[in-house]
């Protein structure tokens, strides 16, 4: 393909398939659904792989990180055609990136871009019968530890740094528990720490994942919301064993002493206190890490994570992600 980077990314962009800005999200769902249906189980991945995009926001948003791609292939690799892109140049890219000190969310939003760049390069390639074929995604994954570990790190970061490390140093049994709760389904502390055996809902599927859970049903949240937290298999059988100890059928615990034995263990593993809602924040960084895999999509992403959460508001949301940056 020959003309300028932008010539090249629009034609690939209205050329692709991936342009349905105007169409209803909504019934492209449900048609990719039916159409898929009894090939194999039709999953967010699946989804995020053969969906298109639909806002004008996204699209520019989208097509500029296309244009810084195929700007730094040509640069640095002499490369003229978008069509030659490979996986290496888009790993480059993103280190270069990550190098530069951008934000955690920013990096994030790279990577959702990309994921559909490759869903574009491909279907222009089936278009127009190119036979090439585009696999970004093993080059991706290798620059998420490096990003998570350079781009976390803030003064002002909520999160801890290793969680899972903290938790196994809480002494108390019952707080242990408690952090694993927060952790695994980003509660807050008020609504895990008076449990009862009527929030108990048996196993059951992440709705967003497919992953088994433990499902727990979760009344009366910050603003008066009411809805469903999910846990591990294995952390849901403690809760259920603790519970199940009690006469009265409920596990009541100390907030303030809980807090006091999380700062214990972050003392003794060497990280920063943030408080029992720092282990929402890993929770939500995780889930919104998780769940962009699966969507390819930064929009929707964020629109499930909040809701997770228990948010309306997106910006709110925003805030948990872009801390490091």
């Amino acid at each position: 393909m020959k003309g300028s980077v932008k010539w090249q990314i629009n034609q690939i962009f209205y050329e692709s398939g991936i342009n349905q800005i105007g169409q209803s999200k909504h019934q492209a769902k449900e048609a990719l659904k039916t159409k898929l249906s009894g090939k194999s189980p039709v999953t967010w991945h699946v989804i995020g792989q053969n969906i298109g995009i639909f806002s004008y926001k996204t699209a520019d948003n989208y097509r500029e990180i296309w244009r810084q791609v195929a700007s730094f292939a040509k640069e640095n690799y002499k490369i003229r055609d978008v069509q030659k892109i490979d996986g290496q140049h888009i790993k480059e890219f993103i280190q270069s990136k990550i190098e530069k000190q951008v934000s955690l969310s920013m990096y994030q939003q790279y990577v959702a871009a990309l994921y559909k760049f490759e869903m574009a390069l491909n279907g222009y390639a089936q278009k127009h019968n190119t036979g090439n074929t585009y696999d970004f995604k093993q080059q991706i994954q290798e620059t998420k530890s490096s990003a998570y570990q350079t781009l976390i790190k803030n003064k002002n970061e909520r999160n801890y740094e290793n969680p899972s490390t903290l938790i196994d140093h809480i002494k108390n049994d019952e707080h242990k528990l408690v952090a694993k709760i927060q952790y695994e389904s980003g509660c807050r502390v008020s609504e895990c720490t008076h449990l009862s055996l009527k929030n108990l809902k048996g196993l059951g599927n992440d709705p967003v994942t497919g992953e088994q859970k433990g499902v727990l049903y979760i009344e009366k949240a910050k603003g008066g919301k009411n809805g469903f937290k999910y846990v591990s298999v294995e952390t849901y059988q403690k809760i259920e064993k603790r519970l199940n100890e009690e006469s009265s059928g409920k596990m009541i615990v100390n907030n303030d002493e809980y807090r006091k034995s999380l700062k214990k263990a972050a003392i003794k593993t060497d990280q920063q206190y943030t408080g029992s809602h720092g282990l929402r924040w890993n929770y939500a960084q995780e889930r919104y890490e998780k769940i962009l895999e699966l969507t390819h999509n930064e929009a929707e992403t964020l629109a499930l994570v909040s809701k997770d959460l228990f948010h309306e508001r997106l910006n709110i949301t925003k805030h948990y992600l872009s801390s490091a940056g």
